[in-house]
């Protein structure tokens, strides 16, 4: 793998005029039918390219994604144990979906910078690739999965402001318990 400086690329990866609006915000609806639960993901594309949001966790989610055009994800959860659905994680490897798993506790505790660089350098290996659509997510994709994107598109040029900004924009409930983790990162890595 290789690190891209700071803006290569951006032109053509990522149109900032194309920011969703809230109304563009898909709503989470759950519900369970007997054994097996159903649903709808809980997602929305920050950029024309990266999407945000919770785990994919039936077999309509892994369409879903297909459908908008993803097929890499980068999966932020420690392991697919958490959620307590190991049969859509089954599910998705055996799918068109193309899992790369870098995983972390959302424990509060502060994240190291190669756990940030790992998920950089898969963006940036997918994004590389004409018309690819990435999905980055953790388990309700409110703390890990926004602060992963918030240094992926700092790794594209966009400034720290604009990077949280385009993230509260499509997901305005996210926490970003992580920010100051990635900063540190995006500093140490020399971006």
């Amino acid at each position: 793998m290789f690190w891209y400086t700071s803006g290569r690329l951006k032109i053509g990866l990522m149109d900032k005029t194309k920011i969703p609006t809230k109304s563009s915000a898909k709503i989470c609806n759950r519900q369970e039918k007997g054994n097996e639960m159903t649903s709808r993901i809980d997602l929305q594309f920050v950029t024309p390219r990266i999407a945000l949001g919770s785990s994919p966790r039936t077999q309509q989610d892994s369409e879903k994604l297909l459908s908008s055009g993803i097929t890499p994800v980068l999966d932020c959860r420690l392991g697919y144990k958490e959620g307590g659905n190991e049969s859509m994680y089954e599910e998705a490897i055996h799918s068109d979906l193309d899992y790369f798993h870098n995983g972390t506790l959302d424990d509060g505790e502060a994240k190291a910078a190669q756990w940030f660089e790992k998920g950089i350098d898969y963006a940036h290996d997918v994004l590389g690739k004409t018309n690819t659509k990435l999905y980055v997510h953790c388990q309700s994709g409110v703390e890990r999965a926004p602060s992963m994107v918030y240094a992926i598109l700092q790794t594209f040029g966009y400034s720290s402001e604009e990077s949280e900004m385009l993230i509260r924009k499509a997901r305005p409930y996210v926490l970003l318990g992580y920010q100051k983790d990635a900063d540190n990162a995006i500093q140490s890595l020399e971006f």
